[in-house]
């Protein structure tokens, strides 16, 4: 697809600032910070344009806390300006670049969620023997900066667009997590270059199923494979072979090594 491009008008448009404004504000108008911002909303929207259009935005600090959903997850919530600017960037580019994502992958997707994929893994459960399980370790944490940031910019030209997407992922908050290590790194390379994502973010959501756009639906004729939150099923057929799957792990994981992923080796057929 062509990169996209001559979006910066529309992203900064008052009309689209108080469209996510009134998306970042669902189910939260109690919250002080939301409370406080939409005590004079129209002056803080200007504010906030002005400040986008001269390249003066800069994130703001995040209020960290820990959740406990089976295991526990650090959540990262941005201030209230934050999150509009959140709302106003997916508003522009998150319905185009949506359309070169992977149509099996269903977390966070208009018209997918759980109970799509449940739908559609029952239906493949009918025709495929095997199914592989896979859940990537550290998801979230494991992103690599550099690494995200290109891959954006091979999607999106406009240079004020691509400069507050890096603001947002520079601004995302350090939080302390085992490095992980990959063919060609050193010892310091965990140190030399940022990774982690914030959970919790609209656009953190949005980065993670951009990044999963390495792989691809259809891997052959014996597989296919589908996507939800940071878990990977491998549906396979009665005829793959143990030299089909010999070929296919050790690809499948360099990709995911690429991008500063592994898997956590626990998972069997």
């Amino acid at each position: 697809m062509k990169r996209l491009g001559g979006i910066w008008s529309r992203l900064l448009s008052f009309e689209n600032l108080l469209l996510a404004y009134r998306k970042a504000r669902r189910g939260k108008r109690s919250r002080p910070g939301v409370a406080e911002f939409g005590l004079d909303s129209e002056r803080e929207l200007i504010a906030l344009q002005r400040e986008l259009d001269a390249g003066e935005y800069q994130p703001g600090v995040y209020r960290l806390f820990t959740i406990y959903d089976r295991k526990p997850h650090v959540i990262a919530a941005a201030p209230s300006r934050d999150r509009v600017v959140h709302h106003a960037v997916m508003n522009v580019i998150e319905p185009v670049l949506d359309r070169t994502f992977i149509s099996d992958s269903y977390a966070c997707r208009l018209g997918k969620g759980v109970h799509a994929a449940v739908d559609r893994y029952q239906a493949w459960s009918q025709s495929y023997r095997y199914v592989l399980k896979m859940d990537v370790q550290h998801y979230f944490p494991s992103i690599d900066h550099e690494l995200l940031k290109t891959k954006l910019r091979r999607r999106i030209k406009d240079r004020h667009t691509i400069d507050l997407l890096d603001r947002i992922i520079d601004g995302s908050p350090v939080v302390d997590s085992d490095p992980n290590y990959f063919p060609g790194d050193d010892l310091f390379t965990s140190l030399e270059r940022r990774r982690g994502i914030p959970i919790g973010n609209l656009t953190s959501q949005f980065f993670a199923n951009f990044t999963w756009t390495i792989s691809i639906t259809s891997l052959s004729k014996l597989w296919i494979s589908g996507r939800i939150s940071d878990m990977w099923t491998i549906w396979l057929s009665s005829t793959t072979t143990r030299e089909d799957l010999r070929k296919f792990a050790p690809q499948f994981a360099l990709g995911w090594n690429a991008i500063g992923c592994g898997f956590i080796p626990t998972r069997r057929m």
